[in-house]
C-alpha cells in the first residue's frame, strides 16, 4: 500500500475535515504515514462507537 504522503499539518487538517464530514470523533491523531485503507478503517471504527455507519453529512 502507498502512504498518503502528507505532513503533520496536512493530517491534522484532514482529520478535522473527516470528523466534520462524517460526524465522528477519531480518538487518536492520524499518523503522517497512514494508508488510505487504514484511514477508512479509522472512520469505520470511530462511527461504530456511536453505532451508526459513517455517511457524509
Amino acid at each position: 500500500m502507498h502512504e498518503l504522503g502528507a505532513d503533520s499539518f496536512d493530517m491534522f487538517e484532514l482529520q478535522a475535515l473527516i470528523e466534520e464530514a462524517f460526524g465522528v470523533c477519531i480518538q487518536q491523531q492520524i499518523r503522517t504515514y497512514v494508508t488510505f485503507d487504514e484511514l477508512v478503517e479509522l472512520v469505520y471504527r470511530a462511527s461504530s462507537v456511536h453505532g451508526d455507519p459513517p455517511h457524509p453529512a
